[in-house]
């Protein structure tokens, strides 16, 4: 084989597969090169090591702790999720479902911002009093989908930064305090919309696993008690 022939990866490879090949050919471990120490002094090839070792045990130490840390925060998570369906099995009217949404909203997930918008119907006209909460609003169906363009036709959770016209109508008022959101289809009774002054609390890289649920306990709860009204 010539010189030109022999590529880094082959010699790589051959010694992966011989680890033994420098304890049986010691003068070739004498004429290596190994990396320099800061202050100048060739290192031996077992502190070298060695020195690679701590370097790849601190990059799995660091791992595992944000693999800890996520999991520790997912429990919580599941944790209000799970409080959360308890404070709507107990709710007795829409009146209290509502309350209990905004409480949970406010006190279990540190929300800054919440916003209900029902889509107006003759099933709201029975539940005049409950509405009357400056979290909730009222719009027609076709307002609400014209307000929301093409975020109306989502059947998931739509995190981000959302179009000034949406925030506007949405939070009114408070728009500008408003730095990123998320919206949660609740057809067909309407949308919660969750506003955070941290840019980075809601972004459209991020898992909606858990909005999933939470959207889908709101949207049974108002069905149920929407349903049972009527009856």
């Amino acid at each position: 084989m010539s010189k030109e022939s022999i590529r880094a990866v082959d010699v790589a490879t051959f010694l992966l597969a011989h680890p033994d090949f420098l304890q049986l050919h010691p003068d070739v471990l004498q004429a290596l090169s190994l990396p320099k120490q800061s202050a100048g002094n060739t290192t031996s090839l077992a502190a070298y090591q060695l020195d690679v070792l701590r370097e790849k045990n601190q990059q799995l130490l660091h791992k595992l702790n944000q693999l800890i840390q996520i999991a520790g925060e997912n429990e919580l998570l599941v944790q209000r999720v799970h409080l959360l369906a308890l404070r709507l099995l107990k709710s007795k009217n829409l009146h209290e479902t509502l309350q209990q949404i905004g409480a949970s909203l406010h006190e279990d997930f540190r929300t800054d911002l919440i916003r209900l918008c029902m889509i107006d119907g003759p099933d709201l006209e029975l539940h005049q009093s409950a509405l009357q909460s400056d979290w909730i609003m009222r719009a027609g169906e076709t307002d609400l989908t014209a307000a929301l363009g093409d975020h109306a036709r989502h059947k998931h959770p739509v995190c981000g930064r959302l179009r000034p016209e949406i925030l506007q109508f949405l939070f009114a008022g408070r728009a500008a305090e408003v730095a990123s959101a998320v919206l949660l289809p609740l057809e067909p009774t309407g949308v919660l919309a969750i506003g955070s002054e941290d840019p980075n609390r809601f972004h459209p890289g991020m898992g909606t696993t858990v909005l999933d649920m939470i959207a889908e306990l709101i949207k049974n709860a108002l069905a149920m008690q929407l349903d049972r009204a009527e009856r």
